[in-house]
């Protein structure tokens, strides 16, 4: 997901039908975090080195030249990146409760730390 953010940052527009998207094939939990860390920080470098009049620039998601949506470069970063970061955290904290884990916090103490499950 964070390569879809750097995408974004660093793209005028992404077309689906010419995207070379190839899904990470799951070898280890230590690969799954390595590759998270590396798509995180290649997006970090991404969002410094973006120049505030690029956030209004217009960006372009599109499948085969039609057109899914056309937008300011930060509508983009913020509807399709950072909310679809929200939707797959709460999906995990369901996930979690579903299987007994206790679920991490968020943005401070969660229900799960704070009444000792």
């Amino acid at each position: 997901m964070f390569s879809f953010g750097d995408i974004v940052l660093t793209s005028p527009e992404l077309d689906f039908s010419n995207s070379s998207f190839t899904p990470l094939p799951f070898e280890s939990a230590a690969q799954l975090l390595k590759a998270f860390d590396e798509a995180v920080a290649k997006m970090r470098v991404a969002l410094q080195n973006t120049p505030d009049d690029a956030w209004k620039q217009t960006w372009r998601l599109s499948f085969q030249g039609k057109p899914i949506f056309t937008g300011s470069r930060f509508l983009a970063y913020r509807g399709m990146f950072l909310n679809h970061l929200v939707h797959h955290r709460a999906q995990l904290g369901g996930y979690l409760r579903l299987n007994n884990v206790p679920v991490p916090a968020t943005y401070g103490p969660s229900a799960d730390e704070t009444l000792g499950f």
